[in-house]
């Protein structure tokens, strides 16, 4: 069954331990990006499936039947055409997605990261340079930027409200900036823009030590996560104190609009 916007906490009981979880599908659960929420039992949930508005595909829980399975498959065709991505998609979906919609999948590795306080606080320094928070007065400008669509945010309001983040501009133009992809109650995950042409000068060191900062204070744990090949982003994580800790899989798959 569906539920109804002010109803996705019933889904909540099913979320994984707080170091595995994806922030994206807390931020779902939140009500701070939109989304659709799937469950098998409205008093007794065994299984669930969130559907972001970015198209991230998750599946929590166990005992699935086939009556949810096949409600899985019809939450995917009411989502609409678009690329998806699925968290941990197990070979039976990657096989029941391929036969229902004749579409191929492509699996992907992706890292998450512990973070130690005592590896960051004794690191070197980044260079310094002028940082702005983002707040009122700029986040309009920074979102129809980086994030015309929204990104991981339904509106720059409901960032302000519940996010934070942080930008560097040139020339009254934001450039550089770290902000929240999503915040719980315990952490706060990292992501970073910087135009191309400013590249290499120190920003998302500089923002990013900010915001840890920042978490740190607030007794928010940072999180970063990326892909396996993105050797400039492993690389930062390493100097702000982050180690790769588990690798998990995305799988992309394309659904065609229906005839």
């Amino acid at each position: 069954m569906k539920l109804a916007n002010g109803q996705f906490s019933r889904a909540g009981a099913l979320l994984p331990r707080p170091d595995e979880r994806a922030m994206l599908l807390e931020s779902v659960l939140q009500g701070d990006l939109g989304g659709s929420v799937y469950i098998d039992s409205f008093l007794s949930p065994r299984a669930a499936l969130v559907i972001s508005r970015l198209k991230w595909v998750y599946l929590m829980g166990e005992g699935l039947h086939d009556a949810f399975e096949e409600e899985v498959v019809g939450a995917l065709e009411d989502s609409g055409a678009g690329t998806y991505l699925w968290f941990e998609m197990a070979e039976f979906w990657k096989e029941r997605i391929a036969l229902r919609f004749s579409c191929r999948s492509k699996a992907f590795t992706r890292w998450r990261f512990s973070f130690s306080r005592e590896r960051f606080e004794s690191a070197r320094a980044a260079p310094p340079c002028d940082i702005r928070e983002i707040g009122p007065d700029n986040a309009e400008k920074i979102f129809a930027k980086y994030y015309p669509d929204g990104g991981f945010w339904d509106t720059p309001d409901r960032f302000l409200e519940r996010g934070f983040g942080y930008c560097v501009e040139s020339a009254g133009r934001p450039v550089s900036l770290v902000i929240s992809a999503g915040v719980s109650d315990a952490a706060a995950e990292i992501d970073i823009q910087t135009d191309e042409e400013h590249r290499g000068k120190g920003f998302a060191g500089s923002l990013c030590r900010v915001f840890i900062a920042r978490c740190l204070a607030s007794g928010l744990q940072p999180r970063w996560d990326c892909a396996d090949d993105n050797e400039g982003s492993i690389r930062l994580a390493g100097s702000l104190g982050f180690e790769k800790s588990k690798p998990y899989t995305l799988t992309a798959f394309a659904l065609s609009a229906k005839e």
